[in-house]
């Protein structure tokens, strides 16, 4: 395709509330119709590279539904596919690829997504929905919309047939129904029919896990199991409560903590206490909570001393957070997604890893290990983000 104009005016909007149109100063014509379709432009020649409405984020990569959709193509059983984003953005964000099979053919959901793995990164792989035909609009084009309205429906029907291989290689008997209700849950919030296996190898990551809906798998665990009750000592509320009346005062004049309001009750929701890390207040505790800060202070210390910036005003630590309990679950994940958001480790928001320690080799000062009984695979990370102070 070929342009008969140079092309090197800028374009500009024309109007906020005109989204679909632009002005093109220079040239007889003034407005231009935005269409949708992009490409580049290259020695007077323009590259068609696709629509804009097809491109979407999944885990910070940028990604072109088209790409997928070319994936399946060499796959003989199938006709035809059209892959769409489900709520996109939103936290049950989910790629959806509805497969329409040739006459007489039959593959199953496992076989697809086996030819998927070698032709896209695990990070692409859709989630599949067998239909018998496709809903089509008037000009008879595939009716998108009725689609996604559909689409749980579907999914709900094809689930039924659907049954991911449950690995429970290396669970112990006496954990096997922890770790079946680990599994439903992240079936639940993933979506099945987005991988064909679990196991305890699993990378939430790369099976369709994402910022977002991390946060709902683990609201979803904490309401089916107590699966912390493991790396958890005789702790009670009061000694909570005890220890944050000690340094309340000392924290609040720090101003360095903030509260989280409703904007239409006013009520506070949310909590988070932070410090200078270099101007940690006092506290003596004399419950078995001590276990944990101890345990803090074994693995944040060293990094502390010797890899992070000396002098105060430096190192802004987050002590604590905490939320109302009158909230519901949805509204939890919302206020602790506000309260995290810098705060969610090095595949999402960046952090370098200064530190990853097995919580099982922790010796407390008593000569007895508390959580001794935790895998070698049970570790806490001590991460580190520069942030650029403004000018």
């Amino acid at each position: 395709m070929k342009l008969s104009l140079p092309f090197s005016s800028s374009l500009k909007k024309s109007s906020p509330s005109i989204k679909l149109l632009y002005s093109l100063s220079g040239y007889a014509f003034n407005k231009l119709y935005r269409t949708g379709d992009f490409g580049s432009y290259e020695n007077g020649i323009i590259f068609y590279r696709g629509r804009t409405d097809s491109q979407i984020k999944i885990r910070g990569h940028r990604v072109d539904l088209s790409e997928i959709e070319k994936a399946f193509q060499t796959l003989s059983e199938i006709q035809k596919v059209v892959v769409l984003c489900h709520h996109q953005g939103e936290i049950d964000q989910a790629v959806l690829a509805f497969v329409n099979l040739n006459d007489g053919q039959n593959i199953s959901t496992n076989k697809i997504l086996d030819h998927l793995e070698t032709k896209l990164q695990a990070y692409m792989i859709p989630q599949i929905i067998i239909i018998d035909k496709f809903p089509l609009l008037v000009n008879g084009k595939v009716d998108r919309q009725r689609l996604l309205n559909s689409s749980v429906t579907i999914n709900n029907n094809n689930e039924g047939d659907f049954v991911a291989d449950l690995d429970f290689s290396g669970v112990p008997d006496h954990y096997k129904q922890m770790c079946t209700d680990l599994y439903e849950v992240v079936q639940c919030s993933i979506g099945p029919s987005a991988f064909k296996s679990l196991s305890l190898k699993s990378n939430f990551y790369e099976i369709g896990g994402n910022s977002l809906n991390s946060i709902y798998t683990i609201t979803l665990l904490r309401e089916r199991a107590e699966l912390e009750s493991l790396l958890k000592p005789d702790i009670y509320r009061q000694d909570y409560c005890d220890v944050i009346d000690d340094i309340w005062e000392i924290l609040v004049a720090k101003e360095m903590s903030f509260i989280v309001k409703d904007m239409n009750s006013k009520e506070v929701i949310g909590t988070s206490l932070n410090f200078d890390a270099r101007d940690e207040p006092e506290v003596e505790i004399k419950s078995k909570l001590s276990i944990i800060f101890d345990f803090l202070e074994h693995v944040e210390g060293p990094v502390r001393d010797n890899q992070l910036p000396e002098g105060r005003n430096s190192i802004f630590h987050a002590f604590m957070m905490g939320t109302s309990e009158k909230l519901s679950g949805q509204e939890n994940i919302a206020c602790m997604h506000f309260m995290e958001y810098e705060q969610m480790g090095t595949e999402i928001f960046h952090y370098e890893s200064l530190l990853e320690y097995p919580i099982n080799r922790y010796v407390h000062r008593d000569g007895t290990k508390p959580f001794g009984k935790a895998k070698d695979s049970e570790t806490v990370i001590v991460a580190w983000k520069p942030i650029p102070s403004e000018k």
